[in-house]
């Protein structure tokens, strides 16, 4: 409400701050690495967006007849970037958006992310679900710690399989017409589904993984 109150810059710079600190939120202990949170997130990572920007540059130059002294230094700086990426792009043969979205599409399966967009819109309701896939969980609040349900070592596998949480796995299954653990794992599974009943499915999901996490251990 307080956003739609004032103008549209200040309220893209409020919503990007607010964005920032969720994110330094989850890698609040520097070892949630960047490739998995922004993975999950489906956002390019601020040092592929950079790797980016040198090349739309480099590519603009080179159309222009006033190519870089220091053209290949500068492409073989840029580390994220496949080679052969980087090369298609400077030859003209994908364009910027292609080029997005096969990193975006490589990443996605080192991840074992099937469909793209996981999350779609990010909820609140979302936010421990995102913790569980991107491992922050592990480690961050569970280290060290006990399951509350049985006393076994908290970790993501272990809430995949113990008994104390069937019941609400069992629910998912209901809820999803699917293998609850494969949900779990990966919320994109859920990108197939029908628009009109996706973000109602994904958000009763939601709640139940949380439900799930909270009764194993805070």
């Amino acid at each position: 409400m307080v956003l739609s109150m004032i103008n549209k810059t200040s309220a893209d710079k409020i919503t990007s701050q607010i964005s920032m600190s969720f994110k330094n939120t989850l890698g609040l202990n520097k070892q949630l690495s960047k490739e998995v949170m922004y993975g999950w997130l489906h956002e390019l990572s601020p040092q592929e967006r950079s790797e980016l920007t040198i090349m739309r540059l480099l590519r603009k130059l080179k159309q222009s007849n006033m190519k870089c002294v220091n053209h290949n230094i500068f492409l073989n700086e840029l580390k994220i970037i496949p080679y052969e990426l980087k090369e298609n792009y400077m030859n003209e043969q994908i364009s910027m958006k292609a080029l997005k979205s096969k990193i975006i599409e490589n990443r996605n399966e080192k991840l074992g992310i099937k469909y793209p967009n996981p999350f779609e819109q990010l909820e609140t309701n979302d936010l421990e679900w995102l913790r569980l896939v991107s491992g922050e969980l592990e480690i961050f609040r569970w280290k060290d710690k006990q399951c509350k349900l049985c006393k076994e070592n908290l970790n993501t596998s272990h809430i995949l399989q113990c008994k104390g949480t069937s019941i609400i796995r069992r629910e998912i299954e209901c809820t999803t017409d699917m293998d609850a653990v494969s949900v779990i794992k990966d919320p994109s599974l859920l990108n197939k589904l029908p628009k009109q009943i996706r973000k109602q499915t994904k958000a009763a999901t939601a709640d139940k993984i949380s439900s799930m996490i909270l009764s194993a251990g805070r």
